[in-house]
């Protein structure tokens, strides 16, 4: 899976946890950017990518990453790393 299709999927997973539809996002989005994605909606995104794309984050990494850009970054790591 290549970052571009990762960043589709993060979109999709955003757009229905915070219920936008409309919302889009680049490598340098930050929540603070984006309407209704706040604390709460950030760690259901981030449930909701471990399960959709089959990884667990580390507390460090998550308070790690500043951007979209970042968590896309962790994710295709993490599928390299399993062979996806």
């Amino acid at each position: 899976m290549d970052r571009d299709e990762i960043r589709a999927k993060v979109r999709d997973i955003l757009a229905e946890v915070i219920e936008d539809d409309n919302v889009e996002i680049e490598d340098a989005t930050v929540a603070e950017e984006v309407p209704d994605w706040d604390s709460i909606n950030h760690v259901r995104m981030i449930v909701d990518i471990e399960a959709q794309f089959g990884i667990r984050f580390e507390i460090e990494e998550i308070t790690r990453s500043e951007n979209v850009g970042d968590l896309v970054d962790m994710i295709k790591a993490k599928l390299d790393r399993q062979g996806a």
